[in-house]
């Protein structure tokens, strides 16, 4: 039916009038636009009339418009059920492994004070001379065994772990105290039994029980938990307002939703600061590689540099080599001693200088000619490009130690919140599961 229409544009009256004539086969519409701006009050009102005759581009835009809602809908339908996916099932596959690092991790935190602890051996003050003289005696009297290397205990800053290659057992260590009296002797490997659960767990998870291949699968299985953290943050990250609610877990009564309720809320609490743990673990378990990559200063020392071959019986004492590491370094802690041998024939110092990082392993390094040519070569961490001092953060960052104590507890805590939230999310999964298979069976 042919007519005439006035639409006003707000639909309340007919002052700018959409004009639209349907006694035509082509739309004609015009609107007069008036100005209110009080800059022009005063003067006349001035129209425009625009043409709404529909080209050819305009008549296609609704039709891309509504494609591209269309995708955006879909794309935001699509993503949290994708991220909330990929969270479930790589939280499955990786449950166990994740498990045992996480229960592992959380004994190694304070696992050197605790065996020092059970160890109560009573305090023996260091003489670094009468102890290098007691592991040169050890190293002749142990023979074929060969004596590789000497480390700070970690829990008593005067006891020492010497470690001892055996032809027949494999590697023993052998704690001494700062006198040099030996308080045990155990293989170094993971049995329970002999060897005591904190150092059993402390090699699981360093190994996670792999000879071969070790960091590679525990730097993998980092880099997918520390993946999985980020997917799990996305999946609980609360919307306007919702924070209070959400780090409370406040849910409904129904057991899941209580579940997935405290799932999100302690994910989220300890997300950000696990992140950093796990991804410097990751670091940490490649840092070998990575050295090579950017080029480690401590791998300069070459054969060529250190004179003739090494022969043992030509070897200086360790106490002579201390002493020329001492006249650098007088006022570091011993950590690490790398003891002369085949292939390399120094001795390779380590030293704890006080603004390092670490708390017991420090980078300072000294490298002493085992034939008694003096000092090969010396590095100073803190005198490192800043890459390689990036690199030797990984480790104290990873353990908690570059924040002291405060750090470690905070390693430990957040240890401790990915077991809880690990099995809250396993326990969600299989109270769903359980309520799918008894909705799934036949009444009756």
């Amino acid at each position: 039916m042919a007519g005439r229409v006035l639409v006003d544009q707000h639909g309340n009256s007919a002052r700018n009038p959409l004009v639209i004539d349907t006694s035509s086969a082509s739309v004609h519409a015009s609107i007069l636009l008036e100005s209110q701006s009080a800059d022009h009050r005063a003067g006349p009102r001035a129209r425009t009339q625009y043409s709404l005759a529909p080209t050819r581009q305009q008549r296609r835009r609704p039709v891309r418009n509504i494609l591209t809602s269309i995708a955006l809908s879909s794309i935001a339908v699509e993503v949290p059920h994708l991220v909330r996916k990929l969270h479930k099932y790589i939280s499955l596959a990786l449950l166990s492994v994740w498990i045992v690092q996480a229960v592992t991790g959380i004994s190694s935190v304070f696992h050197r004070e605790l065996d020092a602890a059970l160890l109560d051996a009573g305090p023996v003050p260091l003489d670094e001379a009468v102890l290098a003289r007691r592991i040169d005696e050890l190293r002749l009297s142990r023979k074929p065994a060969r004596l590789s290397s000497v480390y700070a205990s970690g829990g008593d800053p005067t006891q020492f772990d010497v470690f001892l290659h055996t032809p027949d057992d494999g590697l023993h260590v052998l704690r001494l105290d700062g006198q040099g009296n030996l308080l045990r002797e155990r293989p170094w490997a993971i049995d329970f039994v002999r060897a005591g659960a904190l150092q059993s767990m402390r090699l699981i998870h360093e190994s996670l029980f792999l000879d071969a291949g070790a960091s590679l699968f525990i730097g993998l299985s980092g880099l997918l938990l520390a993946t999985n953290i980020v997917l799990g943050m996305r999946q609980a990250w609360p919307g306007r307002g919702q924070w209070r609610r959400t780090l409370t877990a406040r849910a409904p009564a129904r057991a899941d939703m209580r579940l997935l309720a405290w799932h999100k809320a302690v994910g989220l609490w300890i997300s950000v600061p696990l992140l950093i743990v796990v991804s410097s673990g990751v670091l940490t378990a490649w840092t070998g590689d990575i050295e090579s990559l950017i080029g480690e200063p401590a791998q300069s020392v070459h054969s060529s540099a250190v004179g003739p071959a090494y022969r043992e019986e030509r070897q200086i004492s360790l106490q002579q080599a201390l002493a020329a590491a001492r006249d650098i370094y007088p006022d570091a802690r011993l950590s690490i001693v790398g003891m002369p041998a085949d292939g390399q024939p120094y001795f390779a110092i380590r030293l704890l200088q006080a603004d390092e990082m670490r708390r017991v392993f420090g980078k300072t390094s000294v490298y002493v000619d085992a034939q008694g040519a003096g000092i090969l070569a010396t590095l100073d961490p803190s005198s490192r490009p800043a890459i390689n001092r990036f690199v030797d953060a990984f480790y104290a960052v990873h353990t908690g130690e570059a924040a002291g104590l405060a750090g470690r507890v905070l390693g430990l805590l957040c240890g401790l919140g990915l077991l809880v939230t690990m099995l809250l999310g396993l326990s969600l999964w299989m109270n769903r599961s359980l309520r799918r298979s008894v909705r799934s069976k036949p009444a009756g």
